[in-house]
């Protein structure tokens, strides 16, 4: 009997299946049966061959020596030759229909590269000059103290801007925004100017009333109150000088106002 038709008794002599054998020993099933038929050219050369042969006798409990014995003196009889399996040509032809592709997308990539490596070397001088006018220090007119807006806020134009400068020892001073955020909750002391602006109002309360200027939308007005009383009021945008009731008039053209 050959090697594979040996195999194969043996097989069904332990009553087993080829999907047993193929369980016992990682085998593929279609590998099996072809060693069974004695066809090896699908194992892809003759080391694999005599290996899985070698596995499926010893599952078997059979001595693998006489089976690879009999293979080695088949193949010098010439007898069925174990060949690996021939490359397809259609393999060979997608491979090298591939391979350019790789090519041109790498050079692609390597344009794209060193057009941003070029734009690098131009852009930084473009950069640095809108930081330098970025850093450029405000102008504030001669004599009139500088109340820079709230970045939270529109401009008065579209809101309301109040500004508060401290003209005696010092004084608390608490304003909060439309949306619920403080702006401010701080004691400011004398030569101190600060201003804030929101869309729709700005609740205030000032804690030494007769110590501060307050200027609404850049008008100057005149708050009610002796050193140390406090005032609490609401400048809202469509209405600002309301705000302060009977208690406050605008300030006259002599006046000089805050800039806001």
């Amino acid at each position: 009997m050959s090697v594979g038709s040996s195999l194969a008794a043996a097989r069904r002599e332990r009553k087993l299946t080829v999907d047993d054998l193929s369980a016992g020993t990682k085998i593929r099933p279609h590998l099996i049966r072809a060693i069974e038929a004695d066809d090896f050219a699908a194992c892809g050369g003759d080391v694999y061959a005599r290996g899985h042969v070698r596995s499926l006798a010893r599952a078997l409990g059979l001595a693998p020596e006489p089976f690879l014995e009999e293979m080695a003196s088949a193949q010098v009889g010439g007898s069925r030759p174990i060949r690996a399996p021939a490359m397809d040509p259609s393999l060979v032809i997608k491979e090298r229909r591939v391979a350019p592709r790789w090519t041109m997308a790498m050079a692609v990539i390597l344009g794209i590269i060193a057009c941003l490596a070029a734009l690098r070397l131009i852009v930084p001088s473009g950069g640095d000059s809108n930081k330098a006018v970025e850093r450029q220090p405000i102008q504030q007119p001669s004599g009139q103290p500088y109340v820079r807006p709230s970045t939270s806020g529109p401009s008065p134009s579209s809101g309301v801007a109040v500004s508060f400068t401290v003209t005696g020892s010092r004084c608390w001073l608490s304003v909060i925004g439309s949306d619920g955020v403080v702006k401010i909750a701080d004691v400011l002391r004398q030569g101190q100017t600060k201003g804030f602006s929101d869309h729709r109002k700005l609740s205030v309360v000032v804690g030494n009333v007769g110590a501060v200027q307050i200027a609404v939308n850049g008008q100057a007005v005149t708050v009610s109150g002796a050193t140390g009383s406090v005032k609490r009021f609401v400048v809202r945008a469509n209405d600002p000088l309301a705000a302060f009731g009977d208690s406050t008039q605008a300030a006259g053209a002599h006046a000089r106002a805050p800039a806001a």
